[in-house]
C-alpha cells in the first residue's frame, strides 16, 4: 500500500515533467527501487547486527539476491498487463489528481524517513552514537 503510494505520487510528478511525460512509468520505477533497495540495506544493517546473522555482514550475495527478488515483484506487479495505468486511474477515481505540494511533501518525507532508517541502523550495526556502551 505505501509503495503503490509513492509509485502514484512519483507518476504524477512525472506527468507533470516536460522532461518525463513521456515515459513517467520508467522514472517512478526508479524511484520505488530506489527506496525499496534503501530499506533493504536498513533491514539487513539491522538483522546483521543480532547475533547468529553476523554471515549477512560478512557477503553481499543476500541483499543482492533480496533486491533482485523484490525488484522483479515490483516489475511483475507494476509492468504487467499495463498495471501501472490501472493504479494510477484507480486512484485518480477515489481522489482525484494529487497536488504537486502534497505529492513532493510525500517523497521528501519518505526519503528522509527511509535514509533516518538507513543510518539509524548502521550506527546500531556499528555501535556508534547512542547505541555505544
Amino acid at each position: 500500500m505505501l509503495y503503490k503510494r509513492l509509485y502514484i505520487h512519483t507518476y504524477s510528478l512525472a506527468l507533470k515533467s516536460k522532461s518525463n511525460n513521456d515515459t513517467p512509468w520508467f522514472i517512478s520505477g526508479l524511484i520505488i527501487f530506489l527506496c525499496l533497495m534503501f530499506n533493504i540495506q536498513s533491514l539487513f544493517f539491522f538483522i546483521g547486527s543480532f547475533d547468529g546473522f553476523e554471515f549477512l555482514n560478512e557477503d553481499n550475495i543476500y541483499e543482492i539476491i533480496t533486491i533482485i527478488f523484490f525488484s522483479i515483484i515490483i516489475f511483475i506487479n507494476y509492468y504487467s498487463n499495463n498495471n501501472y495505468k490501472k493504479v494510477y486511474e484507480s486512484y485518480i477515481k477515489l481522489n482525484g489528481v494529487p497536488r504537486i505540494w502534497l505529492s513532493i511533501l510525500t517523497l521528501f518525507l519518505y526519503y528522509s524517513l527511509s535514509l533516518f532508517l538507513l543510518f539509524l541502523a548502521a550506527f546500531y550495526k556499528n555501535k556508534d552514537w547512542i547505541f555505544s556502551s
